[in-house]
């Protein structure tokens, strides 16, 4: 393996920046468990910080988050690719609109049931573990849907 050279990160990050192709560019470096790319820099206070690469490629093309909410986040139905750094690829999304995007990409980390889901497990004649396999999810899930106790508006229902 060799070894990253001091630097060569933040050079990628200023090549990332004026990027204007519209495949995905993947960051090379050290990444999260997840697969999202990882750098750390002095700031100008001097001070040493890590972030993730496509906030700081996103930071230094589009501005600032408009909020200390707003997480960096890959266009929905272009890119899946948490290693992808290409400018063109990101923006600036609110936790429900992120989550609403992994919904949609198919992406989300964990299933849950949509509205729909739910419906369809109301009215299911089925038994609990059957339903549980059909859709992904844990018994207790199909039976706190049944029962209407823990489905609430989803990240992408709020989002329409």
């Amino acid at each position: 393996m060799t070894k990253t050279r001091t630097g060569d990160p933040l050079a990628f990050i200023e090549r990332a920046v004026t990027h204007e192709g519209q495949g995905c560019l993947i960051w090379p470096y050290n990444r999260t468990d997840n697969g999202y790319g990882l750098v750390s820099y002095s700031r100008p206070d001097g001070r040493r910080t890590t972030t993730t690469a496509h906030r700081l490629v996103l930071s230094r093309t589009a501005g600032p988050p408009p909020s200390r909410r707003h997480q960096a986040a890959h266009e929905p139905k272009v890119c899946r690719n948490p290693a992808c750094v290409n400018p063109a690829h990101l923006r600036w999304a609110t936790p429900a609109e992120n989550t609403a995007d992994q919904i949609v990409d198919g992406t989300r980390p964990h299933n849950y049931l949509t509205p729909e889901q739910v419906s369809d497990v109301r009215a299911s004649p089925d038994s609990r573990a059957v339903l549980a396999a059909r859709y992904g999810v844990s018994v207790n899930a199909i039976r706190a849907a049944q029962l209407g106790k823990t489905h609430r508006t989803t990240a992408l229902e709020r989002t329409r």
